[in-house]
């Protein structure tokens, strides 16, 4: 009590922590105690009690000035907090009571079975205290943790007017230098971020196996940073890796990565726990990277990677508008995408020449359609390249192998990068779409595109050079048009047009079906077949979406129609 009254003046936290420190210091200055006492045979089991005792008030006092670290973020009046700093005073009397105990057996070297028992005592008091004081300090952290939580979706869902104010938001705020870059170090958000539109890159540490994509997004910065530094002055790249428990071997690769990146890394240590929940549950994060662009406060893409794919730069503001005005000028032909033909069917299509892709996966189909085309380019004497493109090439090509057939195809990894493309663009028209979808004459054809590399029929694209109007068909219908092919005055592709345009489907037949990857999850709009215009059945798939949330995969949404 007397060290009570002399510690009267400090606040109950101050009481435990200056007792804790004379104690320390107390037990320092006792030189060579555990030899001293060595002649004493019941000796080890006091020291046992006594460091189970210091280790129970230990606990209770870390706790205590746990409570008072969160307390400056959370009302006065919650429950919780009101509740521990009630018990306060009592677990100051229990912490010094103590290590008045644990003092006095430094001291007076005895080993009494009173004190034995008083010892376990006063342990079982201090265990009862932090029991109680740290389930309401677990309460207040999760109430700090969901009141930080909706903070931090706060400022990603409302506009903030400048991107300082998200980028503060996620991280740390106690660290004054959260960003590293290879060659300044660490630097403050402020000194790089201010004013800029800030591509976040997200990811985890295996980006380390994503060559491919880490070299793109370089060369295109590199490109950025050439233009007299003029359009970098406006844009920057942060990568903000999403790593759960960064340990020591973690430390090497991210400092590893960081010295092969031109642009700044958010240090993992400084990423709020709540940033990352809000990435990995709203942005859908599961170690898959994206590229998200906060500009003027507010996120306007979620993953650019597909707009950079595309238009092979940086330096734009990627918003709706801008999106828009780039599609604007480009129109449903070969050369929106001839960039990712391979060279030779490149040059054929720049000299105007005809061609077809197709694909597909039955060889019966692709003998029987090939001949035929074969032999309708002769009689209306066409120059036609014809060239399989299809997703299934590997099974394909060694079936044509075993039948000793002629298949004219390019490598798999170009027909890779082909479809990759596609998508990426299928990507770029559903992010930025408006109420006007269905009369997206691009949106349309890239659905029917994709969901010809989705099938296991048979599918061809037809065109007069990288700028004609492109014709396209499943496979029945194509073979039956060839078949019936006879002796035509009309050039090959009018005549190939007027017989596409003449193909009725049949009335029970099957719209396509489209598979929407997780991050058009939430699309609202009536889609139309691209085939028949009616509206297609969209129905969510929650077997499958349950499984590939347990395993961690991308969640899809398919879209599917019964006959109408």
């Amino acid at each position: 009590m007397r060290i009570f009254k002399s510690l009267g003046c400090y606040d109950w936290d101050a009481k435990v922590m200056i007792a804790l420190t004379a104690f320390a210091m107390m037990a320092v200055a006792k030189t060579s105690l555990s030899e001293t006492l060595a002649p004493f045979n019941r000796l080890p089991r006091i020291t046992e009690n006594i460091q189970v005792l210091i280790q129970a008030v230990t606990n209770l006092s870390k706790c205590i000035t746990d409570v008072t670290c969160h307390s400056d973020n959370i009302s006065d009046s919650n429950l919780s907090l009101v509740e521990c700093k009630f018990a306060f005073p009592i677990a100051a009397y229990w912490i010094i009571r103590s290590l008045v105990a644990c003092s006095s057996h430094f001291t007076s070297l005895t080993d009494d079975q009173n004190d034995a028992h008083y010892i376990s005592f006063l342990v079982g008091g201090i265990n009862n205290l932090y029991s109680h004081i740290n389930d309401r300090m677990q309460e207040i952290k999760k109430q700090i943790y969901q009141q930080s939580y909706l903070q931090i979706t706060i400022l990603f869902e409302i506009e903030q007017h400048t991107n300082l104010r998200i980028l503060e938001g996620i991280h740390n705020s106690k660290d004054a230098k959260p960003l590293v870059h290879r060659q300044k170090g660490r630097v403050t958000l402020q000194e790089v971020l201010t004013k800029k539109i800030v591509m976040l890159y997200v990811s985890d540490l295996s980006i380390i196996t994503k060559s491919e994509e880490l070299s793109m997004l370089k060369a295109r910065y590199i490109d950025m940073c050439s233009v007299k530094q003029h359009s970098h002055q406006h844009h920057e790249i942060v990568w903000l890796p999403i790593i759960d428990n960064f340990t020591e071997a973690m430390k090497k690769t991210f400092y590893d990565l960081v010295a092969d990146m031109p642009w700044y890394a958010l240090n993992p240590l400084c990423l709020k726990q709540e940033a990352k929940q809000y990435i990995k549950e709203k942005w859908m994060y599961e170690k898959k990277t994206s590229l998200v662009v906060l500009h003027q406060g507010k996120v306007v893409c979620h993953d650019a990677f597909h707009l950079v794919r595309i238009w092979k730069k940086l330096d734009f503001s990627f918003t709706a508008e801008e999106a828009n005005n780039l599609w604007s000028n480009v129109s449903w032909k070969l050369n929106l995408f001839e960039d990712h033909f391979d060279t030779t069917t490149k040059e054929w299509v720049k000299k105007n020449n005809g061609i077809c892709l197709y694909g597909g996966k039955d060889i019966e189909w692709i003998k029987k359609f090939t001949t035929e085309l074969k032999r309708v380019s002769e009689l209306s004497k066409t120059q036609l390249k014809i060239v399989y493109i299809g997703k299934h090439v590997k099974e394909v090509m060694n079936k044509a192998r075993v039948e000793k057939y002629n298949v004219d195809c390019w490598d798999e990894a170009k027909i890779c990068k082909f479809w990759e493309h596609l998508e990426s663009m299928w990507h770029c028209k559903m992010q930025h779409q408006s109420n006007t979808s269905n009369n997206d004459v691009i949106l349309q054809e890239l659905m029917r595109m994709i969901s010809f590399g989705n099938s296991e029929e048979g599918w061809a694209i037809f065109s007069k050079g990288a700028s004609s109007n492109i014709m396209k068909a499943h496979g029945k219908e194509l073979l039956e048009c060839f078949q019936a092919w006879g002796t035509s005055k009309e050039e090959f592709f009018v005549e190939l047009s007027k017989k596409f345009s003449n193909i009725i489907l049949p009335a029970d037949h099957h719209c396509i079906s489209f598979v929407l990857p997780r991050d058009a999850a939430n699309f609202e709009e009536e889609v139309l077949c691209v085939q028949c215009q009616k509206p297609m059945d969209r129905r969510s798939l929650c077997s499958i979406a349950i499984a590939n949330n347990r395993a961690k995969s991308t969640l899809k949404t398919l879209f599917i129609t019964s006959p109408l």
